[in-house]
Parts: C-alpha cells; sequence; structure tokens
C-alpha cells in the first residue's frame, strides 16, 4: 500500500511538531519510533486542550456560584487562560527550531518564492496551536454562557491574540542583528518576560477576578480593559475595533517571524571571543552553572526560567493588598508556594540544555556534575525568595516566624533536581518523547516530594506543639528524599 504523499506545508507542521515534541536534532538522540513521537505529540496537544476546556469552564462555575468576580477581573482573568495555552504550545516549537541550519538549507534549495515560502511556514507554524485555539473559543463561549456574559470570551480572544503577537516578537527579538550589545541584551532581555505577561493573571485567579473597574470614560478605549464595558456601545465598538487591530497585526507579522525564527542564533553557538574580564573557572560546579546560564540567556526559552520570578513578583504585591489579619493566616501557605515555583529553575535548565546533550554525553562529566549546579542556583533562588518574603512580612507588622522554619526545608524542592534529572534521562534514551503517562507521573512524584516535608512539619507541629519537631522532620524527610534521588540518579542506567 502506498504512502500517501504530504504536502510541503504538512511536511513542516509534522517537523516542527516533531522538534517541538523530541528536540531530537537539537539533543542528537533520536527515538527509536518517530511515529510513536509524533503520536505523542499530537496526544499531548489534545489532552491540554480539552484540560483548558474543562478549565475555563469550570472557573466560570465557581465564579458564578461564588457571586465574586467583577467585569474586568474576569476579563483579566480569561486573557491569562487564553494567552497561556497558546504560549505553551509555540514557545517549545520556536525554541526546537530556533537556528535550525538544517531546516534552512532544506527549505532554500526548493523551487518556491520566498514569499510563498513564508506563507507556508507560517501556516505550518500556526497549526501547532490548531486545537488550542479551538479549545480557546470553545472553552471560553462555555464560560460565558456559565457566567451570563461576555467577558470570558472577550478576556480569551485578546489574550489568544497577544499570545501570538508575543511570540512574533520574542522571534524577531532573538533573530535581529542589532548593531549596539546592549541594544541586543535589552531586546532579549524584554523578550524573555513577554512570554511571562500571562502568568501574572494566573498567580491568583480569585484575587484577580475580584479586580473592580473604575473610570469607564477612560478605559473604555484602551486594549483589553474595554473588555470590560462590552455591554456599553462604546465598550463594545472599542473592544471589536481592537480585537480586530491585533488580529490583523497578528495576521500580518507571522510569515515574516515565523520563518525568521531559522535564522536566530543557536543558544549552543560558539561566540567568537571571550568576554573581557572573563575567565576559566576552576570549580566544575560553577563552570557548569555558568554554561548552563549562557545557554539559557541566547534561547527563546529563557522565559521559563523568569517564571519563578515574575510569579514571586505577583505574590509580593499581593501580599501588600491583602489585610494584616488575612496574611499573618495565610503567610506559610505564601512560603510553601514561593517554594513550589523554585523546582521551574531546575526542570527549566534540563530543557534548555537538551540542546547539544549527546555533545556534553560524550565528555568526563557525570549525571551528578550535571545536578549540582542546577541544585546551587535552586538554593540561591530558594532563599533569596524565602528570604525577601520573610522581610516583606515582617515589613506588614507580621511576625516573620511564619515563615523563617520554611528556611530549612530547601532540601524539599532540592529533591525535584535529580527528580528532573532522570525524567531529563530518560527522555533522551527515547529520543526526548515521553509518554502522556509519564509526564503526569512526573508531575504528580515532583509535587509529592515538595508536599511530604512541608505536610510533615505541620503535622508534627501541630500535634507536638512546636515547630521545632516539624523543623527536624521536614528537615530529616527532605534530606532522605534527595540522598535517595541523588543516588538513583548516579546509578540510571541510559
Amino acid at each position: 500500500m502506498r504512502r500517501r504523499r504530504l504536502s510541503l506545508e504538512a511536511a513542516l507542521a509534522r517537523e516542527i511538531l516533531y522538534q517541538g515534541y523530541t528536540a531530537s536534532r537539537q539533543s542528537g538522540f533520536r527515538p527509536y519510533n518517530p511515529a510513536r513521537s509524533i503520536s505523542r505529540a499530537t496526544t499531548m496537544k489534545y489532552i491540554m486542550s480539552a484540560i483548558w476546556v474543562v478549565v475555563m469552564a469550570g472557573y466560570a462555575f465557581v465564579l458564578r456560584t461564588a457571586r465574586s468576580w467583577s467585569p474586568l477581573g474576569m476579563v483579566l482573568i480569561y486573557f491569562g487562560w487564553g494567552g497561556m495555552l497558546i504560549v505553551s504550545n509555540l514557545l517549545p516549537a520556536a525554541s526546537a527550531v530556533q537556528g535550525s541550519s538544517y531546516m534552512r538549507d532544506a527549505l532554500y534549495i526548493l523551487p518556491v518564492q520566498e514569499e510563498e515560502l513564508r506563507a507556508k511556514f507560517a501556516r505550518a507554524f500556526i497549526s501547532l496551536v490548531d486545537y488550542p485555539l479551538m479549545a480557546v473559543v470553545v472553552g471560553s463561549i462555555i464560560a460565558s454562557a456559565i457566567a451570563g456574559a461576555p467577558y470570558p470570551a472577550i478576556g480569551a480572544l485578546f489574550g489568544s491574540e497577544v499570545a501570538i503577537i508575543v511570540i512574533e516578537l520574542t522571534i524577531l527579538a532573538f533573530s535581529s542583528g542589532p548593531r549596539s550589545q546592549a541594544r541586543l541584551v535589552a531586546s532579549r532581555a524584554l523578550s524573555a518576560f513577554l512570554p511571562l505577561l500571562f502568568v501574572a493573571f494566573l498567580v491568583s485567579p480569585m484575587y484577580m477576578s475580584s479586580i473592580g473597574s473604575s473610570a469607564p470614560s477612560f478605559l473604555a478605549f484602551l486594549p483589553l480593559l474595554s473588555g470590560a464595558y462590552a455591554t456599553s456601545p462604546v465598550g463594545m465598538a472599542s473592544t471589536a475595533a481592537w480585537l480586530v487591530l491585533l488580529g490583523y497585526y497578528a495576521y500580518r507579522e507571522l510569515p515574516r517571524a515565523s520563518l525568521r525564527i531559522l535564522y536566530a542564533g543557536a543558544p549552543g553557538a560558539i561566540v567568537r571571543r571571550v568576554r573581557a574580564g572573563w575567565r576559566i573557572l576552576r570549580s566544575r560546579t560553577l563552570a557548569i552553572l555558568r554554561a548552563d546560564l549562557q545557554m539559557a540567556f541566547r534561547s527563546v526559552m529563557v522565559s521559563a526560567l523568569m517564571g519563578p520570578l515574575i510569579v514571586f513578583v505577583v505574590f509580593l504585591v499581593e501580599s501588600y493588598s491583602v489585610p494584616a489579619g488575612a496574611l499573618s493566616a495565610t503567610a506559610t501557605i505564601y512560603g510553601i508556594e514561593v517554594a513550589y515555583l523554585t523546582i521551574f529553575v531546575p526542570y527549566s535548565l534540563y530543557a534548555i540544555e537538551v540542546r547539544g546533550a549527546a555533545a556534553m554525553r560524550s565528555l568526563p562529566v557525570t549525571r551528578v556534575s550535571l545536578a549540582l549546579p542546577k541544585v546551587l542556583l535552586l538554593a540561591v533562588v530558594y532563599y533569596a525568595f524565602e528570604g525577601t518574603l520573610a522581610v516583606a512580612v515582617w515589613a506588614r507588622g507580621i511576625s516573620p516566624a511564619y515563615v523563617i522554619p520554611l528556611l530549612a526545608g530547601v532540601l524539599a524542592p532540592a529533591s525535584s533536581v535529580p527528580a528532573s534529572g532522570i525524567m531529563f534521562e530518560r527522555s533522551l534514551r527515547e529520543g526526548g518523547s515521553l509518554s502522556t503517562l509519564q509526564a503526569i507521573l512526573y508531575l504528580l512524584l515532583v509535587s509529592l516530594l515538595v508536599g511530604i516535608p512541608y505536610g510533615a512539619y505541620y503535622a508534627a507541629s501541630v500535634l507536638l506543639g512546636s515547630e521545632i519537631p516539624g523543623v527536624v522532620a521536614m528537615v530529616v524527610i527532605g534530606a532522605a528524599e534527595f540522598s535517595i534521588l541523588m543516588y538513583a540518579l548516579h546509578r540510571y542506567d541510559r
């Protein structure tokens, strides 16, 4: 039986999806079964889209039941939902083909005009979010029907359009060649934070949903905020105009931006000279950490590394808007939530480290040696976050004792480093393609690893009436988890 021939557009979409999921051309490890990897990637996209529909509809039901929402707050929270789904699908794909000379060279030997090539590549690139876009539309319509108001649909549409524009700007920033080094650094730093625009609206959804609106004569003419006044003629006209303008800009820039990702500098590219003042580090741990950070800040995936910082800033802002009495009751919860943020640091570094993984494995560097720099960075971030939170709580006139005991719990999130390392090694062995079940089990495992020591801290503190036994239990369990997983990583057989 003859295989069905793929069009150029379909072949490009298949390759981008394949690389966005497996990153095999970056890592140098080919999947045992490429067809199964593509099937897994497609299944993951379907599952994420279905989950998003349920979450968007379920959140609207919760808001309607609690009767604790405002038009502006609902627009903002669904702006975050809509944008985050699109960014989470497009950003890994953009990273996978960033600076891909093999794809660029293959395309430019074809007898196709560049304008036509841009259009085909753009359609292939946007096809990665065909079902996510449908999920945003369906989920927001259901949410609007449940809420009895158009605000979820308006916010989600704004989020989808802005997400595509954000990815376009990120690609253009990493593929441009500005004259000055300062301009290059500034543009890449800005593009690193742009995709995180949506995370800020998802950190505390109940707080966002209760934000009130004021001064309609002013806000009704601003993009996104005008959606809160869509029930008035002026607000409806302004909202429609902004949606059309943003949609047109996203459509107009997509062909140029999507093809430009092939010209972006590869994160692992060797620079011509060493920056003045830099020297060779004798410490293997510090040298690997510096190499990881260098590679991270040359990749469009750097925003994944910046995520915890953005969320932490939102936590701080929110802590100053919460009454002091409520903050004293929730300070410890804030501390644990901040601890959970730090687990994204090693995961992001491992994800970025996929590029050139085969070359790294040829060096005399053990898996534990690769994990130690990530443990060091996680510890620095952990103490910076928890210490700053303790100071912020103290500045509100509340005893920092609610947060300070958590400073001893760094080994709980540190256990996520060897866990991420094991998952990373397993995904490389399978060509970068974990199954959907494996990915879900990994998330559950990491959540339990971080949660069990803190749960023991609470249980021991309550049962024994003192925080000292709770801190001891947290440290002992965290140390046991960390030691066992580091040993498992050391013994893991690729």
